[in-house]
């Protein structure tokens, strides 16, 4: 049963040819980091439904979708080309979410260096206070959260 699976390094520049041919419902760890990937698919854990870390550092991302990246645990997107992170990543966090999530070495200015180096909960909890009221009221409802507290 393949639970991890490293390609690391190997010029690769899409996902879809591995998502839409390999067949490992017991994938846990999908390693791509040294790569040229500029998107991932959104169908990645539709494909690999234990999939809980992605390592994608050192890539060609633009962009880092929450889509993307939606149920897992562990996610390294350092050293891409990421210009902003999106508000909704902060939404992916939670006791089963995302645990950890790495940026650093991207290109983006928000948010600042001070944020991230606090740690994930605190940059997901940042990114949550981006997002408009009625969609982090629906949020805490769900997750079962009352704090308004945010991170400067």
């Amino acid at each position: 049963v393949l639970r991890e699976l490293s390609l690391l390094s190997n010029q690769i520049t899409s996902l879809n040819p591995v998502t839409k041919f390999l067949k490992a419902p017991s994938l846990e760890k999908l390693d791509i980091t040294l790569n040229r990937v500029a998107s991932l698919p959104t169908s990645l854990k539709q494909a690999f439904p234990q999939l809980s870390v992605l390592l994608v550092a050192s890539n060609q991302l633009s962009e880092l979708d929450p889509n993307w990246i939606r149920g897992l645990k562990i996610v390294d997107a350092s050293s891409n080309n990421i210009g902003q992170l999106n508000p909704r990543l902060g939404l992916l966090g939670g006791v089963d979410g995302l645990q950890r999530l790495e940026v650093a070495g991207n290109r983006f200015r928000v948010p600042r260096w001070t944020i991230l180096e606090r740690g994930t909960e605190a940059t997901l909890r940042w990114l949550r206070g981006r997002l408009p009221t009625e969609e982090m009221a629906a949020w805490r409802v769900a997750n079962g959260e009352d704090s308004g507290e945010d991170v400067d």
